[in-house]
């Protein structure tokens, strides 16, 4: 499933899963938002529009600092298995950014 990012053009701040990773400064996955109790009351995933069940994502910080810049993310439709394929690759994302 490709979505159309110009059809989800931007989130409430307090509906967004990349709020958490901002705010905490750390990686996040939920390899089934359903069952998280951070996300399974959200609209995005209870939305049958969007339906997000996997979500991995890292924070940007601005080089030398603690500052966030924002985020890095992948949201699928499908929840993932217990063994995540991407377990270990958040930390990659946050060096390469």
């Amino acid at each position: 499933l490709v979505v159309d990012l110009q059809q989800v053009p931007e989130t409430p701040r307090d509906e967004a899963f990349c709020s958490y990773v901002a705010l905490h400064k750390k990686p996040i996955v939920t390899l089934d938002a359903t069952q998280d109790p951070r996300f399974h009351d959200n609209p995005l995933v209870s939305s049958s529009s969007l339906g997000i069940r996997y979500y991995a994502g890292t924070p940007v910080f601005a080089k030398g600092t603690n500052q966030c810049l924002g985020t890095v993310c992948i949201i699928d439709t499908k929840p993932r298995p217990k063994e995540d394929p991407l377990e270990g690759h958040t930390t990659h994302w946050k060096e390469s950014a």
